[in-house]
């Protein structure tokens, strides 16, 4: 008997009628491979078939647009990662994630799913949902919207009134009678009645929960509640079977559901979290024999009905998954409708028509019957992990004599490779329990079952892919290079990697950022060059520069930016150059400066600073918009790169945040600026050689007040004339430069660009001017670039052009807050070693300590 909710046990017409739905629009965007494999052999689908490959466009676009409001008969929706309890069988890791949905994007998700025709919202939960903040509102929500919300909970917070009152601001017998108002039925864990077992098993302070007898059976303070107060029909519970509970769950919990007419969950242990590899969790044979009737169906494996979103708003192909092992590039709700994603995304389709998924039941029959006839799985992963690590572990050679591979990790991960074929794969070993490995290549992993060799050790494996769980089954093993030390070391950061393969994505990520940029310029006519890393001549602004030790006698400087050379190449006749290029600038480092790092360069003759700034925009926006890997956001304020960044003039951002009008006579030098800032109650701090340097007052006051307060990103642009660096100045107005840059909220710069100075004449005294403020501020004396003069008077053309920082713009993209992601070595021999941390890189690049993945 299925012992579910009512409401969740989707009758097997509503489930032919949302399936037919999104065939029909499968089929209209071009997926016709997996709608036509998805009904051959099936005669009650022959109707539909025959009118899919017969039909007009037309007759298609029409039915869609008429059934669309059927397509979808449940939504599964995880609210958060944060968990009051610490169960060790548990695949999260109880932390509230970076980014999760916002309350505004889960209402207009719920809203879309009922406009779709869902019933019911589903929430197995990564964490607690009852902790989460939105609580309120999601059940308001689905009141509104009509939506039935069943909802996977631990309890706990109905027994600990410290806990209802810091969440839900009210104490728990209130919360009771209020849920009691919304469309909620709750599955509850009922793991054990004995509390030192619960306290055990779910990883608490079980005598904190107050507990009761009830029935004759003891229950947390709070589950008495529910059952006195709460609709017996929208009450549930939920339970793991594992060896220390089994008999309990036989004899006394499942009865006494039955008895106060609960529905109820019930499912064999999972293997995950710390219980990952070690089978003493499991059920002997005979409690497994005796749970078995017992088992329930949780979602069907053909549910073509349903869609799954993770706690961050990412679109899942099924529920027990976490989301770095989501398909890349993942598809994320703000990326388009409901119905637009589910019906365009490649992995979210093909799942749709697919039957075999490990962590969710099967149902044995749909075609056919009239009833939603389901059974339970025997084990969710089937073999039970348990029967693979009993396998005798096959013989491992030392000698790589004779090894070749067949296939890949990779291929075997994406399911490329048929069930049964004999493969010979390669990669490093990761340790999970006797005679069980996960074999790395890059960032993929595949379990490899029957195999002991040293932890982290390079070996090739022989044996038979087993598709339906996902495991080589090996029959010979052959260590390439054993491992003799654990990977842990101070000064190689590269060793996180070693632990964590799926660290290395943002090192293909950095690859396919800069490849990208290369194709977008060359698509626009940029034709990519290289400049020397070594420079004759210093650089001429307000940075400090790296000398070399002597190079066939004499000293180089370090670049700190292509620009100079880029230009000359414009001179010699080139219409439109890039350059991608490591520059080095010998300040300290912090979250977002590097020592060394990557920029892309580029610029054309006779654009403009508006095309410029065009190019820029468009650059970054697509990296923005393609390499995310969350609800994209700086510095607290969200993103949206589908559309242009704002611009406003410099002026016009100083006089908006400060009041200060810099066109104002009296503010025209330095010593009347100063007074002002004073006056306005800023707080500039100026060396007192630059004093006298309007420059430097502006710089204070922006650097210090204004940019700190952007709460959107924004091309600033018309630099005053004192700060145009090498712009040229506006004819309308020469008070200000045609120099533009683009700041995130907080004033995160992300590019500049501006319209070049060529005049010989005119860039002499600007260079002139620019080593007198450096001196002045203390730094050396830096000689002319008397080849940059000599381009620009024999004719350098008019240009404009700029620079992104690829460090950078990766760092927002992936939602880290240190530059450096993708660049495993970025800050080695700059890091203060700490006791903490095993690489001594706080974020070498790796994103691994931004994690927790390295203390």
């Amino acid at each position: 008997m299925d012992a579910r909710f009512a409401v969740q046990q989707v009758p097997y017409e509503r489930w032919r009628q949302a399936t037919a739905a999104n065939l029909a629009a499968d089929h209209l965007n071009g997926y016709d491979l997996w709608t036509m494999a998805f009904m051959e052999g099936k005669p009650e689908w022959e109707e539909t078939r025959d009118f899919l490959l017969g039909a007009s466009r037309d007759e298609l676009s029409d039915l869609v647009e008429k059934t669309r409001g059927e397509s979808l008969a449940f939504l599964v929706m995880m609210m958060t990662g944060a968990c009051n309890a610490d169960c060790p069988i548990c695949f999260t890791d109880r932390r509230r994630k970076r980014g999760e949905s916002t309350v505004e994007q889960r209402d207009r998700l719920l809203r879309e799913a009922a406009a779709l025709g869902a019933g019911y919202v589903y929430v197995p939960g990564e964490g607690e949902p009852t902790i989460d903040r939105g609580w309120w509102q999601f059940l308001d929500t689905c009141r509104d919207a009509g939506l039935e919300a069943i909802v996977f909970t631990n309890g706990l917070i109905f027994s600990d009134a410290a806990t209802s009152r810091k969440y839900w601001d009210c104490e728990p017998e209130e919360a009771v009678e209020r849920l009691a108002g919304y469309p909620l039925s709750m599955y509850v864990k009922m793991w054990s009645t004995q509390p030192d077992l619960v306290g055990t098993m779910m990883g608490i302070n079980a005598d904190k929960y107050r507990w009761t007898d009830y029935d004759g059976v003891r229950v947390p303070f709070g589950m008495a509640q529910l059952l006195e107060k709460y609709p017996r029909e929208r009450l549930g519970i939920e339970v793991v079977v594992e060896g220390r509970n089994a008999d309990e769950v036989v004899d006394t919990i499942v009865p006494f559901a039955e008895r106060h007419d609960l529905s109820r969950i019930v499912e064999i242990i999972q293997h995950n979290g710390r219980t990952l590899g070690d089978p003493t969790y499991d059920p002997t044979p005979e409690q497994a024999q005796r749970a078995t009737p017992l088992l329930s169906p949780t979602s069907c494996t053909v549910a073509t009905c349903k869609a799954v979103v993770t706690s961050r708003g990412y679109l899942s192909p099924r529920i027990a998954i976490l989301e770095n092992q989501l398909p890349k590039p993942a598809r994320h709700i703000d990326d388009g409708s409901l119905w637009e994603l589910l019906h365009t995304t490649d992995y979210l389709v093909q799942r749709r028509y697919e039957q075999g998924c490990l962590c969710e039941s099967e149902p044995v029959s749909l075609a056919g019957a009239n009833t939603p006839a389901l059974l339970g799985p025997s084990s969710v992963v089937p073999p039970q992990l348990a029967d693979l690590i009993s396998a005798t572990p096959v013989a491992t050679t030392g000698s790589t004599d004779g090894f070749e591979a067949t296939t890949t990790v990779a291929e075997l991960a994406a399911g490329e490779v048929a069930h049964g074929r004999p493969v010979a794969v390669l990669g490093r070993a990761l340790p999970v329990g006797p005679g069980l490995i996960q074999l790395a290549d890059a960032t993929d992993t595949v379990q490899v079952a029957g195999v002991d060799v040293a932890a982290y050790s390079w070996v090739g494996v022989q044996g038979t892919w087993d598709a339906l769980v996902g495991v080589v089954r090996a029959t010979d093993s052959t260590v390439i290079k054993q491992s003799v030390r654990p990977p842990i070391s101070r000064i190689a950061p590269e060793l996180t990697m070693v632990r964590e393969p799926a660290l290395l994505q943002a090192v293909r990520t950095r690859s396919a950022l800069v490849s990208m940029l290369r194709e977008s310029l060359s698509g626009q006519g940029y034709l990519e060059v290289s400049t020397p890393m070594l420079t004759v001549n210093g650089d001429m602004g307000h940075v400090n520069q790296a000398q070399t030790e002597p190079v066939l006698g004499r000293r180089f400087h370090l670049r700190t930016d292509p620009e100079e050379y880029l230009k000359r190449y414009l001179t010699a006749g080139l219409p439109a150059v890039f350059e991608v290029s490591t520059n080095v600038r010998a300040d300290e480092p912090d979250d977002t400066h590097l020592v060394e790092f990557q920029s892309v360069e580029y610029y054309r003759r006779l654009m403009t600073l508006d095309g410029s700034i065009e190019v820029a925009d468009g650059l970054v926006r697509a990296a923005l918009s393609r390499f995310a890997t969350g609800r994209l956001q700086w510095n607290g304020m969200e993103l949206h790169p589908q559309r242009p960044f704002a611009r406003m003039r410099y002026a016009e951002v100083v006089a908006s945040i400060s009041g200060l009008d810099l066109s104002a006579p009296e503010h025209a030098t330095a010593a009347g600026l100063a007074s002002a800032i004073q006056a306005a109650g800023y707080d500039v701090q100026v060396p007192e050689g630059l004093t006298g340097w309007r420059r430097a007052w502006l710089e204070g006051l922006f650097d210090g007040h204004v940019l700190p307060k952007l709460r959107q990103p924004l091309w600033i642009t018309h630099f005053p004339a004192e700060l145009a660096v090498q712009a040229r100045l506006d004819p309308a107005d020469p008070r200000y430069a045609l120099r533009a840059e683009l700041y995130l909220p907080g004033g995160l710069e992300l590019a500049n660009v501006y319209d070049n100075l060529v005049d010989g004449a005119e860039l002499r005294t600007q260079y002139n001017a620019r080593r007198s403020h450096r001196v002045a501020a203390g730094m050396s004396h830096v000689a002319t670039n008397e080849a940059l003069m000599t381009s620009a008077e024999a004719g350098m053309p008019p240009m404009s052009g700029g620079a992104i920082g690829i460090d950078r713009l990766l760092m927002v993209a992936l939602g880290h807050r240190n530059a450096g992601q993708g660049l495993l070595f970025a800050r080695e021999g700059f890091a203060e070693l700490k006791a903490g941390s095993m690489c001594g890189t706080d974020d070498g690049g790796c994103g691994s300590c931004s994690t927790g993945g390295c203390h």
